[in-house]
C-alpha cells in the first residue's frame, strides 16, 4: 500500500478510510458534539457517514459514475466495498492503461477530498464535473508516469 504509485497525499486519505478515521461530520459530531452539532452532509443533508462522505452522497456518486465510465471495463462493478477495502479482484481497468483499480480509486478520492476542503475552508463551490475532471488529470498523469517507468524497465 505505502509503495503504490498513486499520489502520496491519497495514501493518508485512504489510510484514514481504512482505519475509520475519516473526518466525516458523523464522526466529528460523535467526538466533538459541541463543535459539530449537526452530523448532516453539507451537500444533500443526509447523515454524513464515511460511506456517505466517500461514495453514497448523490453529489459524489456523480463523480464516481463519471470516473467508472471513463476507466473501468464494467463501470457497474465499482462499489463502496472496492473503495473501502480494495482487493486484487476489483473492477477491471480498461486495457492500455498502466494502472490498477486502486490507482484510479486513490486519484478520485484525492480529488474529492481536495475539492471538499476547498468548499469548507475556502467557500469554493463544489462542482462534481470539475472534481471528476481533476481526478481524470491525476489518473492520466499517473498512467503516463507508470508507462514511462515500465518502458525504462523493459
Amino acid at each position: 500500500f505505502w509503495c503504490a504509485s498513486f499520489p502520496h497525499k491519497a495514501h493518508t486519505i485512504l489510510w484514514r478510510l481504512y482505519h475509520h478515521k475519516l473526518p466525516c461530520k458523523e464522526f466529528l459530531h460523535r467526538i466533538m458534539p459541541a463543535q459539530f452539532v449537526d452530523p448532516s452532509c453539507v451537500y444533500c443533508g443526509d447523515l454524513d457517514t464515511e460511506e456517505h462522505f466517500v461514495w453514497a452522497c448523490p453529489v459524489r456518486k456523480e463523480i464516481w459514475q463519471t470516473i467508472a465510465n471513463r476507466f473501468f471495463t464494467d463501470p457497474s462493478m465499482l462499489t463502496f466495498a472496492h473503495i473501502a477495502c480494495p482487493t486484487p479482484s476489483g473492477p477491471s481497468v480498461i486495457p492500455l492503461l498502466s494502472l490498477n483499480s486502486l490507482d484510479i480509486i486513490a486519484c478520485t478520492i484525492l480529488s474529492i477530498w481536495q475539492f471538499h476542503w476547498k468548499l469548507i475552508f475556502g467557500n469554493r463551490p463544489f462542482w462534481p464535473q470539475e472534481v471528476a475532471a481533476n481526478a481524470t488529470r491525476l489518473i492520466r498523469k499517473l498512467h503516463k508516469e507508470n508507462s514511462a517507468r515500465n518502458q525504462s524497465n523493459a
